[in-house]
């Protein structure tokens, strides 16, 4: 089941906006091969090289977006800068570790998607959608 986005996720910089937007394309398109491979019950060459090739993106571009993002909060003076800064390295440390689980198992089982799936979405609508919120709206009090 894909992660929807909504409008309400944004917070009103464009640049920003546009690159959550992007955050869900490629969180979707790793939940979907995700799935299909639960479907299978068996990893398939193709399809592992498409998950580990969507986990490097997805850890590149996250590491650019929080650092825009950074860069956003330092420039308004954004009072929940370094806890902010902070949950965005949690973020980057808990991709790492998904990336790192996927690439060390011996098998991708059931449990495994589940996690990957469950963590993905939970990172992407909580930290968009509660703690980004917070940053647009300060901007947007302040801008």
């Amino acid at each position: 089941m894909p992660i929807e986005w909504k409008s309400e996720l944004e917070i009103g910089v464009e640049e920003i906006d546009q690159q959550h937007k992007k955050l869900f394309e490629v969180a979707n398109n790793l939940l979907q091969a995700c799935e299909e491979e639960k479907e299978k019950g068996e990893m398939s060459q193709r399809v592992e090289e498409k998950l580990e090739n969507l986990f490097y993106f997805l850890v590149d571009y996250t590491v650019t977006h929080f650092a825009d993002e950074e860069e956003l909060q330092l420039k308004y003076n954004y009072p929940h800068y370094e806890e902010h800064k902070r949950s965005h390295q949690q973020l980057i440390d808990q991709i790492n570790q998904l990336k790192l689980d996927f690439f060390n198992a011996d098998q991708i089982d059931t449990e495994l998607v589940e996690q990957i799936t469950e963590q993905i979405r939970e990172w992407l609508t909580g930290h968009i959608g509660k703690i980004d919120r917070n940053l647009a709206e300060y901007i947007q009090s302040n801008g």
